[in-house]
């Protein structure tokens, strides 16, 4: 009787970030009419998640050595993430080992290629699991503070008192030197008699 094999490792799913469904299928329409990717200047390497760079004749190379825009997107795996599989023991075999060359065809945007990239963008988005909004905290209403800024009626109250305090204050000054100076005639008059009677 033998004993079964317990050590036998988990399969590996290669591809865990291929696009699938509606999204492939938009993504290949969109780069049929265009010669790009939706996501230019990137695409997503389908074992980390990661986004690389690939666009121009780097792309088109990519999609002749592969044998179509399809199985790149489904296959495609980054050099470091085949460096890290490799190391590990894991093989790819679906990884094409030389390039073909792919002649570069383009053109401009029409409205059918911005109505597909926009059903991308919306199937991408239905995809995505739904976040919780954070709330916003509403804004304080901020009162005006209450105004010590004096009216007018207050600042000609104020004018008038003081321009009564100023008046009366010459008045005063008038009346003490009018004061002082009959003072001065009385005293002058006083000395004047006193001399007259000593003499």
């Amino acid at each position: 009787m033998t004993t079964p094999n317990t050590n036998v490792p988990a399969p590996v799913n290669y591809h865990p970030f291929a696009p699938t469904g509606e999204v492939l299928e938009l993504t290949i329409d969109i780069y049929n009419k265009t010669k790009k990717l939706p996501t230019y200047p990137f695409i997503t390497c389908t074992r980390t998640g990661r986004n690389i760079t690939m666009f121009g004749d780097n792309l088109y190379n990519r999609v002749a050595k592969f044998g179509g825009i399809r199985e790149l997107l489904t296959t495609f795996i980054c050099n470091d993430a085949k460096k890290a599989d490799k190391l590990a023991g894991i093989i790819h075999a679906d990884q094409p080992k030389s390039a073909a060359g792919f002649q570069r065809k383009s053109g401009p945007k029409t409205r059918e290629v911005l109505e597909l990239e926009l059903k991308l963008l919306q199937a991408q988005l239905a995809a995505t699991p739904a976040t919780t909004p954070t709330p916003v905290a509403p804004t304080p209403v901020v009162e005006a503070p209450v105004s010590n800024v004096p009216t007018v009626d207050d600042l000609m109250s104020v004018f008038q008192d003081e321009e009564q305090k100023i008046i009366e204050d010459v008045i005063e000054d008038v009346i003490e030197e009018q004061e002082a100076e009959q003072k001065t005639d009385e005293q002058i008059m006083a000395e004047l008699e006193a001399e007259e009677a000593n003499a």
